[in-house]
C-alpha cells in the first residue's frame, strides 16, 4: 500500500509538471518565496506620506503597503517592480489614550508590543489581537485578525473608528454608524481602500487568569466545545492541540483554557514569554529530523500544560515571532488556517490525516482556537461560528517540495470548501479563483468597491494583482 501510495504521487507529480508551463512553475515558486525588486519608502509622518501618495497619482505609480513586513501572501508587495512599497514603521505614536472609557488612539505602524507598553501600567490589555505581538497594528486591521479570546473574537469588534488617507490625498475619519460600507471593507480589506493612519481602539482590563488543561478523542470536538467551553463565562482565552504521532494523528486533543481569577493581581504578574513557547520551539528543532518524537509530544504537552499557572491577560499576549524558527537556505516556514464548522471538525482532521501522509507534509504544528459569526467585515472569514484549525508547516525549498505542497493545498481547501468551511486569506495564494469565490462569495462586490474607492488602483499588492478581475 505504502508503494502503491508513493508511485500515486510520483505520477500526479508527473501530471501536474505537464500542465504547468515553465513561467507557472515560476509562479509557485514565488509565491512561497515572494521576491521583491520594488523601491521601499519609509515617510516619518503624515505630511510625507500625503507627498507620496500625490505623486504616485501623477507619475502612475502603485503603492503596496508595509506594516511590520510579515506578511506571507504578497500583501506588503506588487509583481510590478515599478511599484513602491510604502513602510508605516516610523509613523507609529500615541495619540490619545482615555483610561476612563478604555480607549486608546495610536499611529497604524505602532506594534502591539509597542501599545502593551504603554497600557499595562494603567491596567488595560488589548481586548482583540493575534498570537504574536510583533505585527503592526494598521497591518493587522488590514486582515482583520483573530487570536485565542473566546468573546472578543475578530479585531474589527473592537475596533471604535479610524483615519484614513484616501489616494486623492483626502483625509477621512469612518466609524462603523458614519460610513459602515467603508468601514466594513477597509478591515479585513488588505490596504487596498485607502491607508489607515490611526486607529481608536476599544480596551478591557487586564486580569488574572488560571490556566487548565483537559485531554478528549477528537471524534467529540464539536460536542466537547458545546459541553465544556462555548458558555462558560470564566473562560477568557481556548485553544486546543493535537496528537502528531504516527499511530494517533490528530485523533487525541488537549483543550487549555485560561479562566478568570480572584487570585492575586496582574500587577504582580511579570510580562514575559511563557516558558513553554521556548521549550516548544526547540522541541520543533528536534522534531524535524526525529519525526518519531512526534508519537511523544502530545503527552509531554498535556503534562506541561496539566500544571497549575496564574497568569495576565497582558502576559498571555505576549509571544513573539522573533521565536519561530527563521526560513534558511534549504527550508521555509508557512502557516495556512482553515475556519470549519463545529459539527464537521473531525471530517476535516481524518481527510487533512490522509492527505497529509500521502503527500509526506511536514507538519509541525496544529492548534485550534474559536471564531464567532462575524457579519461586520466585507470579506467576512466567519459568516458562521466556527473552529480556527492553525497549519504550522516546514517545506523544503525544491521545486518538486513547492509542488506537492501546492497540490495538497488545493485538495485541502476542496474538502475545506466541501465542509462549508473557509480558508484564511493573508496567507500563501495557493487558492485559485473559483476556491476563493466559493469561500468568500461576495469578493466580485469587493473588487468592484475597490475600484470605486481607488478608481487609478494606487493601492495595490500581490493578492489584488493575482485574483482581480
Amino acid at each position: 500500500m505504502v508503494i502503491q501510495n508513493k508511485l500515486l504521487l510520483f505520477l500526479s507529480l508527473l501530471f501536474m509538471q505537464g500542465l504547468l508551463q515553465a513561467n507557472q512553475q515560476v509562479l509557485i515558486k514565488d509565491l512561497f518565496e515572494l521576491p521583491c525588486k520594488a523601491e521601499t519608502l519609509t515617510p516619518e509622518n503624515l505630511f510625507e506620506l500625503q507627498n507620496i501618495v500625490t505623486q504616485a497619482s501623477s507619475r502612475h505609480k502603485k503603492i503596496a503597503l508595509i506594516g511590520a513586513n510579515k506578511s506571507m501572501g504578497g500583501q506588503t508587495q506588487s509583481y510590478d517592480d515599478g511599484a513602491w512599497r510604502v513602510s508605516l514603521d516610523k509613523i507609529n505614536k500615541l495619540k490619545n489614550l482615555n483610561v476612563q472609557d478604555k480607549l486608546v488612539t495610536v499611529e497604524a505602524g505602532m506594534t502591539w508590543e509597542q501599545l502593551q507598553s504603554i497600557i499595562t501600567p494603567h491596567g488595560l490589555a488589548i481586548k482583540a489581537m493575534q498570537s504574536f505581538k510583533d505585527f503592526s497594528i494598521g497591518g493587522s486591521l488590514s486582515v482583520n485578525v483573530h487570536g485565542q479570546d473566546l468573546k472578543e473574537g475578530q479585531l474589527i469588534n473592537s475596533v471604535h473608528s479610524f483615519t484614513l488617507l484616501m489616494t486623492d490625498g483626502s483625509l477621512k475619519t469612518v466609524t462603523r454608524a458614519k460610513d459602515p460600507e467603508l468601514f466594513s471593507l477597509v478591515v479585513g480589506g488588505y490596504g487596498l481602500f485607502g491607508i489607515i493612519i490611526e486607529v481608536t481602539l476599544e480596551l478591557t482590563e487586564d486580569k488574572v487568569l488560571e490556566r487548565k488543561a483537559v485531554t478528549f478523542e477528537t471524534k467529540d470536538f464539536a460536542s466537547f466545545f458545546k459541553n465544556n467551553v462555548q458558555d462558560n463565562p470564566n473562560i477568557e482565552f481556548w485553544s486546543v492541540r493535537f496528537s502528531l504521532g504516527s499511530n494517533d494523528l490528530y485523533t487525541r486533543a488537549l483543550s487549555i483554557t485560561y479562566e478568570a481569577t480572584d487570585q492575586g493581581s496582574p500587577k504582580d504578574l511579570v510580562i514575559k514569554e511563557d516558558n513553554y513557547q521556548l521549550w516548544a520551539l526547540k522541541a520543533f528543532g528536534l522534531v524535524k529530523p526525529f519525526k518519531v518524537l512526534n508519537n511523544v509530544r502530545f503527552d509531554i504537552e498535556a503534562a506541561f500544560f496539566k500544571r497549575p499557572k496564574l497568569i495576565s491577560r497582558n502576559n498571555f499576549m505576549n509571544g513573539s515571532i522573533k521565536r519561530l524558527p527563521q526560513n534558511n537556505k534549504k527550508d521555509m516556514y508557512i502557516l495556512q488556517e482553515y475556519f470549519i464548522p463545529y459539527d464537521n471538525v473531525n471530517s476535516f482532521l481524518e481527510h487533512f490525516a490522509a492527505l497529509t501522509k500521502q503527500y509526506n507534509i511536514n507538519i509541525l504544528n496544529i492548534t485550534a482556537r474559536h471564531v464567532g459569526k462575524d457579519t461586520n467585515a466585507f470579506l467576512s472569514f466567519a459568516p458562521q461560528d466556527a473552529c480556527a484549525l492553525v497549519l504550522y508547516i516546514r517545506v523544503p525549498k525544491k521545486d518538486t517540495d513547492y509542488l506537492t505542497t501546492a497540490i495538497w493545498t488545493s485538495k485541502l481547501l476542496d474538502k475545506c470548501l466541501d465542509l462549508n468551511g473557509v480558508y484564511y486569506l493573508p496567507y500563501q495564494l495557493l487558492a485559485t479563483r473559483d476556491q476563493l469565490e466559493r469561500a468568500y462569495p461576495q469578493v466580485r462586490n469587493f473588487m468592484d468597491l475597490k475600484r470605486k474607492y481607488d478608481p487609478l488602483e494606487i493601492l495595490t499588492n500581490k493578492m489584488y494583482e493575482h485574483y482581480a478581475y
